[in-house]
């Protein structure tokens, strides 16, 4: 019989499964991160969430002026600890003639770990009232630390390793002035920090109404042509159930306006009622809706996945 040759057989065959391979490949990421973000959105419990702002809640009152405020901190920072971060530090400045403290947690990105995208919230709260004793601040703003738990918790469970770098910050002295954001927008922008995105949940626990198809968000925004609105339009019309809507009246009244400030993108959350308890002893877990709260933390979730897959 004669022997044949196989090389020039040999090398098609190899070409083929290289050419089938490659285009596998081109095709598969985007599959894989609509899989992914649905997935993972899907995980965010509304239990948890209660769980966190009642937390927040029975440490009766968080007021940046109470001697209790460093102690709030610690516990935030053994919270995040608590789900498997090590990277979590409290970072000190001078306000007021007293020491606040923020607490930053931080998830190194992997292809560009100089770009940070942050989750943020302010942990103090605050009444109108003479004697702050009893500042529950359930809503403003432990739905908003809850956001930021709730989604460092499943990155960490999930072994989810982003892009960029995300921080989870929650900001001290937010009531008296902005100034744990502000603190940190000036650090960042004397240090060349090179962020990405600042989200800010705050007030994302009323809603009065169980009708899904009543419900609504409110995205703030600081510049009309901004894309990353346009972002979590998209976004937030595929993942929840939520109506988004854009008022601005107030945008000046969150932490993002402190990055806004500095020139950082950035957007603020914030549910789309009128709380009437705000800054009462009323402003409690039991008046809160924590099944449109999740909605709200799912949004902020799928942003962070689909910019850092």
């Amino acid at each position: 019989m004669k022997k044949m040759n196989l090389m020039p057989r040999l090398i098609f065959l190899i070409l083929a499964i290289l050419v089938l391979f490659v285009s596998c490949q081109e095709d598969e990421p985007e599959v894989d991160k609509t899989i992914n973000i649905q997935q993972f959105v899907d995980n965010i419990s509304a239990d948890s969430l209660k769980s966190a702002i009642v937390w927040l809640e029975q440490m009766k009152s968080r007021y940046a002026y109470n001697e209790n405020r460093k102690d709030i901190a610690l516990k935030l920072k053994n919270k995040f600890k608590g789900y498997g971060y090590s990277n979590v530090k409290i970072d000190s400045f001078f306000c007021e003639d007293l020491w606040q403290y923020n607490v930053i947690t931080t998830l190194e990105g992997t292809s560009s770990p100089d770009s940070i995208c942050i989750l943020g919230a302010h942990y103090d709260s605050y009444t109108d009232s003479f004697v702050h004793a009893n500042d529950p601040g359930a809503d403003d703003n432990a739905s908003g630390v809850a956001a930021s738990l709730e989604i460092a918790r499943l990155m960490k469970k999930e072994a989810f390793r982003p892009e960029s770098t995300i921080q989870f910050i929650a900001f001290a002295a937010e009531e008296l002035g902005l100034f744990g954001s502000e603190d940190y927008a000036n650090k960042a922008k004397e240090g060349n920090f090179k962020i990405k995105m600042m989200l800010n949940a705050d007030m994302i626990a009323y809603e009065p109404s169980n009708n899904q198809k009543l419900w609504k968000v409110n995205i703030m925004n600081y510049k009309k042509d901004d894309f990353l609105l346009s972002l979590a339009y998209d976004l937030c019309t595929t993942y929840t159930v939520l109506d988004p809507i854009t008022d601005n009246l107030f945008s000046d009244c969150g932490d993002s306006y402190s990055f806004a400030n500095k020139g950082y993108p950035a957007l603020f959350f914030i549910s789309a009622s009128e709380n009437p308890y705000y800054h009462t002893a009323l402003d409690l877990s039991s008046n809160c809706n924590f099944d449109y709260c999740r909605e709200v933390v799912k949004l902020n979730y799928a942003i962070l996945l689909h910019t850092n897959l």
